[in-house]
């Protein structure tokens, strides 16, 4: 049977690649294992993006939780740790070696980021009105049912005025992504373009700023 990269168990070869990404002042040190995402030894377009442009929509004061959804081995959630110092960040995956791969490199940085398993939102620790922002480079390749409810189902877990961010390829299951978030939330921004990857935000009980950081 066809393995993908949200095989819960790969049996695939655990071809690690160590690279480090420079990205906002910040030297994050990475491990990709064979089995899950984006195993290039460098981070993929639309995960840097997102990364580049995620701007927390409440103060780390304030005890800013965020969750990562379908982290593969943690490039999102271990870099927003690493750059943005006093958030908390969870890491869920359905792919044990995913989550294994993730734990490692929050350690290997000292990153607030915990790994736990979980599809979608179905962990007893994802709680309702937790967030104040969900983030995620959606797995398109799991189909579009998959997709709908990541999107429909985070609106339950942000708090007020938090955010849900997506990254994608507009061609490529972007342009459905930013509608659908338009529909559920009422309002969606293109925060970053770039050589057709997009990144979208959405608010709860807000209106999504169009401006992003850019470092």
């Amino acid at each position: 049977m066809q393995e993908h990269y949200y095989t819960r168990d790969p049996s695939s070869a655990r071809d690690e690649v160590r690279y480090v990404q420079d990205i906002r002042g910040t030297a994050v040190r990475l491990t990709a294992v064979g089995g899950v995402f984006a195993n290039k030894g460098r981070m993929d377009r639309a995960s840097l993006l997102l990364v580049r442009r995620f701007s927390p929509s409440l103060p780390a004061a304030e005890g800013s939780l965020v969750l990562d959804v379908g982290c593969g081995y943690g490039a999102i959630g271990v870099c927003v740790a690493a750059i943005h110092k006093g958030l908390r960040v969870h890491m869920t995956d359905v792919n044990r070696r995913a989550l294994e791969y993730a734990s490692m490199n929050a350690r290997e940085n000292g990153a607030d980021a915990e790994a736990f398993e979980s599809d979608l939102y179905g962990d007893a620790r994802i709680a309702e009105g937790a967030y104040s922002d969900i983030l995620s480079n959606p797995p398109m390749a799991a189909g579009r049912a998959v997709c709908r409810e990541l999107v429909t189902g985070s609106v339950r877990y942000l708090r007020v005025g938090g955010s849900l961010w997506l990254t994608a390829y507009h061609n490529k299951g972007g342009r459905y992504l930013r509608d659908l978030m338009g529909d559920v939330y009422g309002d969606v921004a293109e925060v970053a373009k770039e050589g057709g990857v997009r990144v979208y935000r959405s608010v709860r009980g807000g209106i999504a700023s169009s401006q992003g950081s850019s470092q």
